[in-house]
């Protein structure tokens, strides 16, 4: 995880990263604990790999911590006209209304006597995933579980086009290779 912010930016398959992640997850599963993936093919995704790595591994990992050891995470991808959308699903515990208000909040908060953090990987999920262009939302009810869906922005291909190639900066650092249309 050090320099991650210095890693090169590149064109990413996410399935492929969603699928190192779970491999990496699997371990951890109980017996009773189910991961299943339901990736359907998506464009490449311009971004660093080893940050998106960590924000889906962040929200698997929260995913199992709602469980309690017992229960499905369902991770799917899907296209969405010019945005990849991978969605994290659970059947655990759920948020309250007030925990989703302060879910990507880092700072800190006493409960039961004691000084507890809030909750940075939230926080650094959200911060990833804005830098890269893409949006982060939660739908979630106390006992019902939870799906996070992430969003990430596409550069689709243009059909018999004649390119003129450039560069330019992004957001996020380094660049990304366009076309220009005459």
């Amino acid at each position: 995880f050090t320099y991650l912010d210095q890693a090169e930016v590149q064109p990413t398959d996410v399935n492929a990263v969603i699928k190192d992640v779970a491999a990496l997850v699997a371990p951890e599963l109980k017996e009773s604990t189910k991961l299943e993936l339901r990736l359907d093919p998506i464009p490449p995704v311009v971004c660093h790999p080893q940050q998106i790595s960590i924000v889906f591994s962040s929200l698997i990992n929260n995913a199992l911590a709602a469980l309690n050891g017992n229960g499905r995470i369902l991770v799917t991808s899907r296209l969405n006209a010019n945005e990849v959308a991978i969605e994290i699903e659970d059947n655990g515990k759920g948020i309250t209304e007030e925990e989703r208000e302060n879910i990507f909040d880092p700072g800190f908060r006493v409960s039961e006597g004691r000084v507890l953090t809030g909750n940075w990987s939230m926080f650094n999920s959200r911060q990833i995933v804005r830098e890269h262009g893409g949006d982060i939302r939660i739908a979630s009810s106390a006992g019902q579980g939870t799906r996070i869906t992430v969003t990430l922005p596409v550069e689709l291909p243009k059909a018999d086009v004649s390119p003129d190639w450039a560069a330019i900066g992004t957001p996020w650092g380094g660049s990304v290779v366009f076309v220009w249309v005459r």
